[in-house]
């Protein structure tokens, strides 16, 4: 048997008891470590940790073979430091997650090995390795992940108390947004769907009522999301989740299905009110004349709108920040939440800027969508700060945007949900660019 300890990793520090109890009640932790536990062998002993609602303890003796750790960019330097303490303890230290998969050879000078991309096949052969002591360097994924040939997270190792849980039922997102690092991963444009009597019988276990899909998009296959909403009419579950914008400005049914099955509400990334912006991504599911008709559409069906905005394309001038809060208003979205434009590491927007020595800076701390670790090109840094903290500071929080709000809970009923809507706002601070 090998003791494994699987760590989130969170740089955040997070002291505020109000804070700290949301976390708990509505946090939700990453996936990824339920399904490498659904795919890890029985023999061994694994156990979870995330940093957002209990800090590793350094101070403290962990009795354990192997350490996993997973990181975005943001939570990378927080991922080294665990790592690089651990392996001074002899633990054996795997890295994972978006940050690694990009950069695996930074992550291996942190690290006794690295799994590249998704882990469903890899991590299993790992932990052969390990048992005959034989680890390779780095476990790369060869080929995508067939999602009938592994079983759905198993989230029996979070042991948490959040109201609700997460989920996916498909994998993969098929637009490839430039910025978007899911899409510029290997395989990761290839949709792949679980089974759906998988997916019923999974979600059918879950205690919690309350359920959000992480899926990228739960309108790339229409017609097997309207056969898992069909399914789900008697679960008697209420969830969010993904969408984009052209087929739910369009297909009724789909909309409809969807409602029945549960759904509170649509996660949607407009991502700009400038059809140039959206074009240079590019995104074609994205038409600017046609967002109107997608929050009417929802609303029509009783579900509610989370819409999701970027800063700083290079088609972006200073009038960008004006133009998006008209196009919240207008839209009459419920919730929005924006960041500034972020090139993250491994896709074709960091290269690109890379190439135009555009990139200010590779602390990767900042690489969170509240700073400007690039050069734009129609503003200076400081005024899409300035102007990204203004946009938040009209809507956070008058009484208009409350009202919006409340205006919601005659459309849906999403008490629970509050927080996480609420959490998409954009938290943005006074910072003065690096």
């Amino acid at each position: 048997m090998v003791k494994i300890l699987f760590i989130d990793v969170d740089e955040s520090v997070n002291t505020n008891l109000l804070s700290k109890t949301s976390s708990r009640l509505f946090g939700m932790s990453a996936l990824a470590f339920p399904q490498l536990y659904a795919v890890t062998p029985s023999k061994h002993d694994a156990s979870f940790i995330d940093e957002k609602n209990k800090k590793i303890n350094l101070k403290k003796d962990y009795d354990y073979d192997i350490i996993g750790i997973s990181t975005v960019t943001c939570n990378s330097g927080r991922a080294y430091e665990l790592a690089d303490e651990f392996r001074r303890r002899g633990k054996t230290v795997v890295l994972g997650g978006w940050h690694p998969s990009a950069i695996p050879k930074e992550a291996k000078e942190h690290a006794d090995a690295v799994i590249v991309g998704e882990g469903d096949y890899t991590w299993p052969q790992f932990l052969k390795d390990f048992e005959n002591e034989k680890i390779k360097p780095f476990y790369y994924e060869e080929k995508p992940v067939d999602l009938r040939s592994i079983p759905i997270a198993d989230e029996k190792i979070l042991k948490g108390i959040s109201v609700y849980s997460g989920f996916q039922a498909t994998r993969g997102c098929p637009v490839g947004c430039n910025y978007c690092a899911m899409g510029n991963r290997k395989f990761g444009k290839k949709l792949r769907t679980f089974p759906l009597d998988s997916v019923i019988k999974s979600l059918k276990s879950i205690p919690q009522k309350y359920i959000f899909f992480h899926d990228s998009s739960l309108t790339s296959n229409p017609k097997y999301s309207k056969e898992l909403f069909s399914a789900m009419k008697d679960l008697n579950k209420k969830f969010l989740c993904y969408g984009n914008a052209k087929v739910l400005a369009h297909d009724k049914e789909l909309c409809k299905l969807s409602m029945e099955a549960g759904c509170l509400g649509w996660y949607i990334g407009f991502d700009s009110p400038l059809q140039a912006s959206i074009n240079s991504i590019p995104k074609p599911t994205n038409i600017v004349s046609e967002f109107k008709k997608t929050v009417d559409t929802i609303h029509d069906h009783n579900m509610i709108v989370i819409g999701t905005f970027i800063l700083g394309f290079d088609t972006d001038t200073k009038k960008i920040f004006n133009q998006t809060k008209d196009m919240i208003q207008d839209l009459e979205i419920d919730s929005f939440g924006h960041n500034i434009l972020t090139p993250f590491p491994g896709t074709v927007i960091f290269e690109r800027f890379e190439k135009e020595n555009r990139i200010l800076t590779k602390n990767w701390s900042d690489y969170d969508g509240m700073h400007v670790v690039f050069e734009p090109k129609n503003m200076t840094p400081q005024e899409l700060i300035d102007g990204s903290s203004s946009l938040h500071e009209y809507f956070n929080p008058k009484i208009d945007f409350l009202n919006k709000l409340f205006r919601s809970i005659k459309v849906a009923k999403w008490s629970l949900f509050f927080p996480a809507i609420y959490g998409t706002t954009y938290q943005a601070k006074k910072q003065k660019s690096r």
